[in-house]
């Protein structure tokens, strides 16, 4: 019995090591440009976009899952390097605790949050998550976008529903 319980033993720990041993296997590759400049973000305000989504009526959201109060914003660039040729956001901020793809509201509002869509409307642009690539072209280019309440809870506490966000460009 202790001969082949051994054995046993002795192929368990063959598999232990021989697993062990493929475990940290890889490579990685980091790849990078440095360009002379990038572009800047186009407007009076610099690299701030201020979105008015207005006063809604809790009733323009009756079911979770909801949208009301579609607004367009554009964020431009210009003076990009003629190296660049195509660009994509991403917006980063406070998930909703309900959709993290949605940004939290703060100001007393609840059972709604923020979110982004790409130009059509339709398409969510999830938090962290980079958009449809432009194209610059003559070192400029311009990304629309929709923000639009979205109703996280089939019960909407009223009061302020404000957010922010910051975005990040990144260049191909």
């Amino acid at each position: 019995m202790k001969i082949k319980n051994k054995g046993i033993a002795a192929f368990a720990l063959t598999l232990l090591f021989t697993s062990m041993a493929n475990a940290g296997d890889g490579t990685i590759n980091f790849t990078g440009e440095i360009v002379a400049a990038t572009c800047t973000v186009a407007g009076s305000s610099g690299s701030t976009v201020d979105v008015q989504l207005g006063k809604i009526n809790k009733s323009a959201l009756p079911a979770q899952g909801s949208t009301a109060s579609a607004t367009m914003f554009t964020i431009g660039l210009n003076s990009c390097d003629s190296s660049i040729t195509k660009a994509q956001v991403s917006f980063d901020g406070t998930g909703d605790s309900t959709n993290q793809s949605l940004l939290a509201v703060t100001g007393g509002a609840s059972g709604v949050a923020i979110g982004i869509y790409e130009a059509d409307g339709t398409t969510q642009l999830p938090l962290f998550t980079k958009s449809k690539a432009i194209t610059i072209n003559n070192g400029a280019g311009a990304f629309n976008f929709v923000a639009k309440y979205v109703a996280t809870n089939a019960s909407i506490v009223v009061g302020k529903a404000n957010s922010s966000a910051t975005f990040s460009v990144a260049y191909q």
